[in-house]
């Protein structure tokens, strides 16, 4: 039998609703991933709900990091999920760029909002914070709010869904997503989209561009 792949998912705990780690941990053990969580927070039921009891995980991520560090863990993979504030963020940074590895895949859900508005708790600093975030990120999921935002561009409802992305080729600032699904550039404005001529026209002003 090989190496089982362990991947380290940072996200919240969600008693209420299918989110974060009880969806996802499920989904790896399935694909035969052995999931090894950092809570970030811990929620009663998802903040799509007019209301939720919040636990703030930040004050202790910092010491969890370090018992992974000194017993020498290393991951196949790296998942971030739903982080509750800048600081949260902070600690993630710190996370990468002490256990990504060359070999490493890292995936960030900037999970932030949907329908056009972001979640109660994500503010503009927030917003800032995971723009550094997917910089380190080998792909990135957001829906159509989500790369709205992260790309300053405004929100259309009823456009295009968001897919699985990465960092375009010689966008170290994540100015512009490669769209994994759809072989598209989310750009965010038109200078950065004739920049990209070989992803080809864009099928949308202001969103998406797809393949010809």
């Amino acid at each position: 039998m090989g190496k089982i792949k362990k991947t380290a998912y940072i996200s919240d705990i969600t008693g209420y609703g299918r989110c974060s780690m009880t969806a996802a941990i499920p989904v790896l053990s399935a694909m035969g991933v052995q999931c090894c969580p950092m809570p970030t927070a811990v929620l009663s039921n998802h903040t799509g709900y007019p209301d939720a009891f919040f636990d703030d995980y930040t004050d202790r991520m910092p010491a969890y990091m370090d018992a992974w560090k000194r017993l020498g863990f290393s991951f196949d993979g790296i998942m971030t999920g739903y982080l509750g504030s800048p600081a949260q963020a902070a600690v993630v940074q710190d996370f990468i760029r002490e256990f990504k590895q060359d070999s490493t895949l890292l995936l960030v859900d900037p999970a932030m909002g949907d329908n056009g508005n972001l979640y109660r708790i994500c503010t503009d600093e927030m917003c800032e914070a995971m723009k550094n975030i997917i910089q380190y990120a080998d792909i990135i999921t957001p829906n159509l709010t989500e790369a709205c935002f992260l790309t300053d561009t405004p929100y259309e409802p009823g456009g295009r869904s968001g897919g699985h992305y990465r960092r375009s080729p010689g966008k170290p600032d994540g100015k512009c997503l490669l769209c994994e699904r759809r072989r598209g550039v989310f750009c965010r404005n038109q200078e950065d989209r004739r920049s990209l001529p070989r992803y080809g026209r864009c099928v949308r002003r202001g969103g998406l561009c797809g393949n010809t």
